[in-house]
């Protein structure tokens, strides 16, 4: 593999990188919480199936809410996923509560000292930078063409690095390699990949359950673990992680 030299980085070794993630993070705190998850494929497909026939499993994970501090919600509900999620409340006959987890921060990753001066959608579109894109349905490509829809210019206006990158590491790989020039994804896959992070927003993760399940010794447990110190020192650990509301009702039906 040859050194790129655009932006004067060394070429890291051939191998995908680490995917430290959403999901991660959520398995190293359930870690230091002394919970375990039991993994009920069945069950949790057999609920599906009660919402909505033949869906699979990551299509209730599809639904995302992107807001920033102060502002409407750049990317909403999609009307599939709110519809399932309603659906949902229907299923669970009106006894459910929304829990608040954390939110993560999103963002631009460039290269460091971010030589395009790269700040928005409109100067990656203005300098005919390359960005790297996720696969359709992915939140950051939600986000990006929100981002787009905002600033009325379409994704054909774009210089878009090629492949898709399935997850947030391969976009920040196809920047170190000199692929692409920038792209969305987490401030943690910033910092791990040592590129620096243009902030764009925030987005919530919430856990949604029955009212008299909330009451339960495991789950109160939990709700301790998200409200102290020891949550919050690893969410610091990992970056770009906002843990101030986590333990909080967020709705009740």
């Amino acid at each position: 593999m040859q050194t790129p030299r655009r932006w004067g980085l060394k070429a890291p070794p051939h191998r995908r990188p680490s995917r430290r993630s959403r999901r991660a993070f959520q398995h190293s705190c359930l870690g230091l919480s002394g919970l375990r998850v039991a993994a009920d494929t069945q069950r949790v497909r057999d609920a599906i199936d009660v919402v909505e026939p033949g869906r699979e499993q990551r299509d209730l994970q599809d639904a995302s809410i992107v807001e920033a501090d102060g502002a409407e919600p750049i990317v909403e509900l999609r009307r599939d996923s709110r519809r399932i999620f309603r659906d949902l409340l229907d299923v669970l006959e009106h006894d459910a509560v929304l829990i608040a987890l954390w939110r993560r921060e999103q963002g631009f990753l460039v290269p460091p000292g971010n030589p395009l001066k790269l700040g928005s959608i409109e100067d990656v579109s203005r300098t005919r930078a390359r960005i790297a894109v996720r696969p359709k349905g992915a939140g950051a490509q939600l986000l990006l063409l929100a981002l787009l829809h905002r600033a009325n210019i379409s994704l054909d206006q774009l210089t878009v690095a090629t492949p898709l990158c399935p997850i947030g590491p391969d976009i920040a790989q196809a920047i170190r390699v000199g692929r692409a020039d920038t792209g969305i994804a987490t401030r943690g896959v910033a910092a791990s990949a040592g590129l620096d992070f243009v902030p764009i927003t925030w987005e919530s993760f919430d856990l949604v359950m029955r009212q008299h399940d909330y009451f339960k010794p495991s789950m109160q447990t939990l709700f301790n673990f998200l409200r102290s110190e020891e949550f919050a020192t690893r969410a610091a650990e990992f970056g770009g992680y906002d843990v101030s509301v986590a333990g909080t009702v967020r709705f009740v039906s």
